[in-house]
């Protein structure tokens, strides 16, 4: 049986039911905090605001990359009046010399808010 260790072990998979002799390493889920969706009132679209301030999240100590903040777009996930509607936010990506080493949704759920009437 193999066992993965080490500081960087939780960034990979082993399947100890695999007949092959190699194994694949997937770049590790990097995700953004910091970010609160507003509650609006019914305008007919999806369009949503928030506050804070992005902050890369996942990254193992050590490892040099940084969040880059592109042209932003946040969407409730449909337009009409709800409450704790999903809230995707989209424009931002990594860089970096290890980004190689991570992976980045291109759409990030930042939470829930509200269209009122």
């Amino acid at each position: 049986a193999f066992v993965l260790t080490g500081p960087s072990a939780y960034k990979y998979k082993y399947d100890p039911l695999a007949i092959f002799e190699y194994a694949d390493i997937y770049p590790a889920n990097v995700y953004i905090v910091g970010l609160t969706p507003q509650n609006k009132p019914y305008d007919g679209n999806t369009t949503a605001t928030w506050t804070g301030t992005a902050i890369l999240q996942g990254t193992a100590m050590g490892d040099n990359v940084s969040l880059v903040t592109g042209t932003l777009a946040a969407n409730f996930n449909s337009p009409s009046i709800g409450i704790n509607k999903a809230v995707y936010i989209t424009g931002f990506s990594i860089t970096g010399p290890d980004a190689y080493r991570y992976t980045m949704p291109p759409v990030l759920d930042i939470g829930y808010a509200n269209i009122t009437p």
